[in-house]
């Protein structure tokens, strides 16, 4: 069923606001003036171009993000064995101190005022 004026139920006033109000909001893909659809090589080129650059861009983040990655891998292996080894010497430290704290330490006197 088509849509027009009397299958609407509107007043005519409205319903005639209603279609300048269509035909004004397709007025500019409708107009009487012709587009040419011409595109010269050089803009052909700089698209490409343009499209090469975005894609290097694309891999080069791609690149960067792997690398950085990478490099919080190892920043975090190293921070792990260094920890382990910081662990184990206080460790090594608590054992030994026992044995050493039965031999008397000299104690430096201090003056109060």
């Amino acid at each position: 069923m088509a849509l027009n004026e009397s299958s609407l139920n509107y007043p005519v006033d409205i319903q005639r606001r209603i279609n300048r109000a269509w035909q004004g909001r397709f007025a500019s893909a409708h107009d009487n003036k012709e587009t040419t659809l011409t595109t010269n090589s050089k803009q052909v080129h700089d698209r490409a171009e343009a499209e090469f650059k975005k894609q290097a861009r694309s891999q080069d983040a791609r690149a960067a993000a792997s690398e950085y990655g990478a490099e919080l891998l190892a920043l975090r292996t190293k921070t792990e064995r260094l920890r382990a080894l910081r662990l184990a010497k206080e460790a090594a430290d608590a054992a030994a101190e026992p044995q050493s704290a039965a031999e008397p330490k000299p104690s430096a006197a201090t003056k109060r005022r």
